[in-house]
């Protein structure tokens, strides 16, 4: 780590190599979500390289690792209890004759309400293109006919 702190990125690599498992491992186990586990495992040594300035050899590089690690998982779970998920895949058990839960899409683009009323604008100013410019242009047989 000492070498890290200096700015040895190979020895960077080096570390994630040998400590990769043990960080998902440990993180799998209070998690219990392997993607969740390998995406934190993965900002656990973004942290780590953050903050390399930091690193005192007062304790083992595993520990202050670890406690990086247990640090971030207890974040998340503090995240997951304020924010909960709901599963797309789970079904329940009260409703398993029921069709699964739609969701809108929201990648779909509807057109804005200025579009809408912009088309009904113009389409509204046709039948009255032919009609004489007169008080009497709602009796024009031309807009009627539309």
């Amino acid at each position: 780590m000492l070498r890290v702190k200096r700015g040895d990125r190979a020895a960077f690599a080096e570390l994630v190599g040998k400590y990769k498992q043990p960080v998902m491992n440990f993180v799998f186990r209070s998690l219990r979500d392997e993607t969740e586990a390998e995406d934190l495992a993965q900002n656990v040594f973004l942290q780590v390289y953050k903050s390399r300035a930091r690193y005192e050899r007062t304790a083992k590089f595993s520990t202050w690792l670890f406690t990086i690690a247990r640090n971030l998982c207890l974040n998340e779970i503090r995240r997951r209890s304020r924010h909960p998920a709901e599963s797309l895949e789970e079904t329940h058990a009260e409703n398993e004759d029921q069709p699964s839960r739609q969701y809108e899409d929201k990648k779909v683009s509807l057109p804005t309400d200025d579009v809408l009323h912009g088309e009904l604008a113009k389409k509204s100013r046709k039948p009255w293109r032919n009609c004489p410019r007169t008080s009497a242009r709602p009796s024009c047989s031309a807009a009627r006919m539309n």
